[in-house]
């Protein structure tokens, strides 16, 4: 059974009766209550004990003899061999991203996910190879976008059919018991108050010339430089009892061009060339910097980027 990681506050209850017999006080169920993200940005998830045997015997029902092993931190599988199972690709144009995520789907028992939370790059059917390989990644978790969840798939073919032979996953079940309720008001962060973070914040950067590392530095954000800040979202950490779930809004400081150094512009912030740029990620309930890093979508001498 699913046990709800609510964080309960109790009165103490006294060791004993009293000495004339009386009752002792009752505890008032009525204040106990979960966190939301209005009040915290964090949330704990342990997973259900008991998801494992149900997979297990649902493939046993399907007669899958697939060889499984299991993440038992996020209660979700994480590799299993020899599937076979068969996507309906009759038509040869049908995406087979699309059937993919509709043969998981259809199998909630062992794979709990749901498809319209997924996405995968559109391939029709008849465009793979023997051992194709597919990516998915999550596009969302209880309303907001999850960046941790993905899986891959191998596909084998014979002659026009494809299955699904071999997936490789890492993400939390469909369902996280008290996720959907803690997330509904989860503020969002204004451009103001990163800004107001920032001025308080060094963000931190290596220098290099022609990839060879070169020393440090730090930049104190200031104005004109332009912050965009996306909807909250989920990064998660596994941990020995489960999953902590953080919620944070990603964002983008741009650097101004009045600002430009000649030590940023050989840094790894400035990427693509001479746009010079930070990521960043927000605690939007206490609006805090979560982590830097410098450059946006970029890679400068792999080393540093």
């Amino acid at each position: 059974m699913n046990r709800k990681p609510w964080l309960l506050v109790l009165a103490l209850l006294p060791a004993c009766s009293s000495a004339t017999g009386e009752d002792t006080d009752t505890v008032d169920t009525s204040q106990l209550h979960s966190p939301t993200c209005s009040q915290s940005s964090v949330f704990q998830f342990t997973p259900d004990a008991g998801a494992e045997a149900v997979a297990r015997a649902k493939l046993d029902a399907l007669g899958i003899d697939a060889t499984v092993t299991w993440g038992h931190q996020r209660g979700t599988l994480a590799t299993a061999w020899e599937l076979g199972l068969e996507l309906d690709c009759k038509d040869p144009t049908s995406d087979a991203s699309a059937r993919v995520l509709e043969r998981l789907a259809g199998i909630p028992e062992v794979f709990r996910l749901v498809a319209h939370e997924w996405v995968g790059s559109p391939v029709p059917c008849s465009a793979l190879p023997n051992n194709a390989i597919l990516g998915f990644t999550r596009r969302s978790l209880a309303g907001l976008q999850s960046y941790n969840d993905s899986f891959s798939v191998l596909l084998r073919r014979n002659g026009a059919a494809l299955s699904i032979h071999f997936i490789n996953a890492q993400y939390l079940p469909d369902v996280v018991p008290g996720l959907e309720e803690f997330a509904k008001d989860c503020p969002s962060l204004s451009v103001q108050d990163g800004m107001a973070v920032l001025h308080k914040e060094e963000l931190h950067y290596d220098t290099f010339a022609w990839c060879a590392h070169t020393g440090s530095g730090t930049y104190r954000a200031a104005p004109p430089d332009v912050l965009t800040i996306q909807k909250p979202s989920w990064t998660w950490t596994e941990h020995s009892g489960g999953v902590e779930l953080q919620v944070g809004a990603r964002a983008a400081l741009t650097v101004a061009p009045v600002h430009h150094t000649p030590s940023l512009l050989s840094s790894n912030a400035n990427c693509p060339w001479n746009t010079v740029a930070f990521s960043l990620v927000f605690d939007p309930v206490h609006q805090t910097l979560l982590s830097q890093n410098p450059g946006v979508d970029c890679i400068v001498c792999a080393s540093g980027g």
